[in-house]
C-alpha cells in the first residue's frame, strides 16, 4: 500500500464496510456517480494506526470522567492547542497545478529564492497544467461511440477539470498557499 495507507476514504457507518465511488457515462447528461461495495481497482488513501488508537482508547477508558477532562481545552482547563499559524504544512487542496514540495525547510536561501521568484506583477507564475472544457450546452444523452473513461474527465461536454502535459503560465492558489506558508514559517521561527 502506498505510504502505508491501509484505509479507504469512505466507510459505511454502522457496518464499517468500505464504500467505493465510481463514475459511469461521459458527462452530466448521460453519466452519474454511484457508490457500492466493489473495492476492485480501488486504492487505500489514508493510514490509520489501529494499534495506537486501541492503546489510547484503553488508556482513556481506564480514567474517571474527572481525570479524562482535567486538562480539557474544550472546557477551558488546558493549553491552547492551535498554533499561531495553522497553514505551515504542505497543503495541496483542490489545486491540481500544485505538487507536494519536497523542500519544506524555511531557511534563508529558500526564502530568498521565493522572494526573488516573484514576477514583475508580484506573483509566483506557475505553469497551469489543469484546464476544463468550456461549457457548450447539454451533452448527448449517451456517451459518444468509442468513449473510454480514463478516470479524470469525460467527453468534450464534461466541464470537470483535468490535467495536461503542459499549459500556460498563470496564478495558482496552491502555489500561493505553499509559498506563503513557508514565508510565514520562516518569520515565525526567526522571532
Amino acid at each position: 500500500m502506498p505510504n502505508g495507507a491501509n484505509y479507504f476514504r469512505y466507510v459505511e457507518e454502522g457496518t464499517n464496510r468500505f464504500i467505493a465511488v465510481h463514475r459511469r457515462g461521459s458527462n452530466a447528461q448521460n453519466g452519474e456517480y454511484y457508490a457500492d461495495y466493489d473495492m476492485s481497482g480501488q486504492r487505500a488513501q489514508r493510514h490509520v494506526d489501529n494499534i495506537g488508537l486501541r492503546r489510547r482508547y484503553e488508556q482513556v477508558s481506564a480514567l474517571t470522567p474527572e481525570q479524562a477532562t482535567a486538562n480539557s481545552t474544550l472546557l477551558g482547563r488546558g493549553p491552547v492547542l492551535l498554533p499561531r499559524f495553522v497553514v505551515t504544512q504542505d497543503i495541496i487542496g483542490s489545486d491540481l497545478n500544485t505538487r507536494p514540495d519536497s523542500e519544506r525547510a524555511a531557511d534563508a536561501a529558500h526564502v530568498a529564492g521565493l522572494v526573488s521568484g516573484l514576477n514583475r506583477q508580484g506573483y509566483w507564475a506557475t505553469e497551469l497544467r489543469t484546464t476544463s472544457h468550456p461549457y457548450q450546452g447539454p451533452g448527448p444523452a449517451s456517451p459518444p461511440p468509442g468513449f473510454v473513461d480514463r478516470g479524470q474527465v469525460g467527453d468534450e461536454w464534461d466541464t470537470s477539470p483535468f490535467t495536461m502535459e503542459s499549459g500556460p503560465m498563470g496564478i495558482s492558489t496552491g502555489t500561493y498557499i505553499r509559498n506563503m506558508s513557508l514565508l510565514i514559517q520562516y518569520v515565525a521561527e526567526s522571532q
